[in-house]
């Protein structure tokens, strides 16, 4: 019986995390994922994957200046940057990772806090 309400507790805990992904930097999935995917993808599924994608590149002494509403306007960005640049169907095979990177270095000059992690 123990098991039983241990396994419905851990099923009820999954369900209800899954539910919950509310915020707009939650529930980003397109980490590996080649440009055809991040295409098809709920944009919210973008926009958190790509401020998940942003955020380790912003350095330790900068990151903790900025605000939740700066990450998501990068974000907004980032991610409009990758769709236009990826109309044609020949770039439907690249990592979206390296897409999002190109982006941010394209924005740095009206975000200069992207790409100041070193590597």
């Amino acid at each position: 019986m123990k098991k039983c309400i241990l396994f419905v507790a851990i099923i009820f805990t999954f369900i209800n995390t899954s539910a919950t992904a509310n915020e707009w930097y939650e529930g980003g999935t397109l980490y590996h994922a080649p440009i055809s995917e991040w295409l098809e993808a709920d944009p919210r599924n973008v926009l958190a994957t790509t401020s998940d994608l942003i955020i380790p590149t912003i350095s330790e002494e900068i990151i903790h200046t900025l605000t939740m509403a700066d990450l998501k306007k990068a974000s907004d960005e980032v991610a409009a940057c990758l769709y236009t640049s990826t109309v044609e169907s020949s770039t439907y095979t690249l990592n979206g990772h390296d897409v999002v990177r190109t982006c941010m270095s394209q924005l740095k000059t009206k975000f200069p806090w992207l790409l100041t992690q070193a590597e």
